[in-house]
């Protein structure tokens, strides 16, 4: 991650939740670790760089669908804003 900031990307990280399930088939209870908020707080700060003016493009790469609602109001709020987006398979904007 150092590498990318020293390039001068603004780099986030997710937040994930720790959890806790039982297997239905042999019963047994593991942890696993949940992603929470990250694609709203993805948009949410793209939407508000851009009605700031605080960017002249963006590249977005991700294969999350929930942040299409965010890349629509880009589009139609700036739409030279973004050069790039990498959706999942068969999706649009």
């Amino acid at each position: 991650m150092d590498c990318l900031r020293n390039t001068g990307l603004e780099v986030h990280l997710g937040k994930y939740r720790k959890r806790t399930a039982t297997c239905k088939i042999c019963k047994q209870t593991y942890t696993y670790h949940e992603e929470k908020e990250t694609d709203v707080a993805i948009g949410v700060g793209i939407i508000q760089n851009v009605c700031n003016h605080n960017l002249d493009a963006i590249i977005v790469i991700s294969g999350d669908a929930d942040l299409i609602p965010a890349y629509k109001v880009i589009k139609e709020m700036r739409p030279s804003t973004i050069r790039m987006v990498a959706l999942p398979f068969a999706r649009s904007l």
